[in-house]
């Protein structure tokens, strides 16, 4: 085995033992299995144990065992909406940390914290996030964002069409209209 394959491996191996320990401790608490999914969810974690980094296993380990608090594990983040709370469960899944994620807010909408946000620019974290997590799931990449926080949504100009020289096509021009 090459050394790139055997600290996989490694790491894979750490990530089910942490997922074992993680599902016993919600067992010893009577959580049932939709329960703890739910639970993980609501604390930002999102649903599945297998997507989840080393590091947010770590924390999720030590929250249901009872070490930290959930807020903790979200660097003491205040009270969350459930838009928030979704929020937060995308920026993980996009393989974001908070102070990034903060970072885009702070950019964008010139706020400081989630709380602060109008329902728009929410919808527009949201938004950027999403496609984060959905070119990261295609390709392992994220795509460049498109949201500006304070601008009215917007209808983008169709492109013109190109010719197989790279020249814009003409549009043949209707009946009565003027050159």
């Amino acid at each position: 085995m090459s050394m790139g394959k055997l600290e996989a491996a490694e790491l894979d191996a750490r990530k089910k033992i942490l997922r074992q320990g993680i599902m016993a401790a919600c067992s010893k608490l009577n959580w049932d299995y939709e329960t703890s999914h739910l639970y993980f969810k609501q604390w930002g974690f999102g649903s599945s144990l297998r997507k989840m980094s080393l590091g947010e296993l770590v924390q999720l380990n030590e929250i249901v065992n009872g070490l930290m608090e959930p807020e903790e594990a979200r660097f003491s983040l205040g009270v969350l909406d459930e838009q928030g709370r979704y929020a937060w469960s995308l920026m993980k899944q996009a393989g974001w940390n908070w102070l990034r994620l903060r970072q885009l807010i702070l950019k964008r909408c010139k706020a400081t914290h989630w709380n602060a946000l109008s329902e728009y620019e929410r919808r527009g974290i949201i938004n950027i996030l999403k496609a984060y997590v959905a070119k990261k799931g295609a390709t392992g990449k994220a795509p460049g964002e498109k949201f500006r926080c304070g601008a009215a949504p917007h209808t983008p100009e169709p492109s013109p069409e190109l010719s197989e020289t790279g020249q814009i096509k003409q549009t043949p021009k209707k009946e009565g209209e003027k050159p």
